[in-house]
């Protein structure tokens, strides 16, 4: 592809068609690289971070409306190694290649510097050793965002991408990735797309320890590594307490007392007599007279 010619500068762009146009479509609503290799960022905040960031600019837009930030990065644009064309398009165009729903204005195409494994294992200046991030089958780059926006924030000399079985991590560069790291993607040294297997076996030859963490249980192993996000089994489970199960009821069924076959009369059985009463119709007999001396 033919290099891109670069229009004059404050030039405003009115054709959807323009090759810088379709450059920032391609990098912040597709949320690929370009064919240089720059990624899109957008909002004040992050074109600010990739100003400051050393990393390589293509270019920068401006909206109409969103003219008004140009005064709080003239100092950064204005600077002699800064090289790189100033745009301006209309407010119409810009929402149709901007990825948010309200944007402000500005985006730039920036190039992340590009590192090498083995530089990430090299003691930086100001460190007393290597503190690298290893992101494995983190597949949601907001989640990808904020792990290296948190790794900066405590330290982190470098981070690292990797796959893992079946599920491959997001892109560091995409648009959601680098809002949700708030432009420390651009600021960090980044290797991404590396091999598991052979990460673990650099890091094993650099005598470097291996620390898994996992964000929904308190504890972490050594030389082990599994993809952060996942459920970590601890090595010594206590076992589940296993529910009691209760005896089956016994079924109680009344049944009568099947009648005696011996011909008897009621009265020479006692149980028959307390069940069947006698009537007020019938007279004691004298035998029950004479054995009860109160009547």
């Amino acid at each position: 592809m033919p290099p891109t010619p670069k229009p004059a500068q404050d030039s405003l762009l009115t054709s959807r068609d323009n090759r810088w146009l379709k450059q920032f479509r391609i990098a912040l609503r597709g949320g690929l690289q370009t064919d240089t290799g720059s990624v899109g960022v957008e909002s004040l905040r992050l074109v600010q971070e990739a100003l400051e960031s050393g990393c390589q600019i293509e270019a920068v837009l401006f909206s109409e409306s969103g003219e008004r930030h140009r005064e709080k990065l003239a100092p950064l644009i204005a600077r002699p190694e800064m090289a790189f064309p100033v745009l301006k398009t209309t407010d119409r165009l810009f929402e149709g290649i901007a990825d948010t729903e309200h944007p402000q204005g500005v985006a730039a195409l920036v190039i992340p510097r590009q590192t090498q494994l083995e530089d990430l294992f090299a003691t930086p200046r100001g460190a007393c050793s290597p503190l690298i991030v290893v992101l494995a089958g983190v597949q949601d780059p907001g989640n990808v965002g904020t792990i290296l926006r948190t790794a900066a924030a405590f330290g982190a000399t470098g981070a690292v991408t990797s796959a893992t079985g079946q599920s491959g991590t997001a892109s560091p560069f995409s648009p959601k990735a680098l809002r949700a790291s708030a432009g420390a993607a651009l600021h960090l040294p980044l290797v991404a797309g590396a091999a598991l297997g052979i990460l673990l076996t650099q890091f094993k030859l650099n005598a470097i320890s291996t620390i898994a963490t996992c964000a929904h249980e308190n504890s972490f192993r050594r030389r082990t590594l599994c993809p952060l996000g996942t459920r970590l089994v601890p090595a010594h489970r206590p076992p589940r307490r296993q529910r009691r199960r209760r005896p089956p009821r016994r079924r109680c069924s009344l049944r009568r007392r099947p009648a005696s076959k011996s011909p008897c009369s009621a009265t020479s059985n006692p149980s028959t007599q307390l069940l069947q009463p006698p009537s007020s119709s019938t007279k004691p007999s004298a035998s029950a007279n004479a054995n009860n001396p109160s009547r």
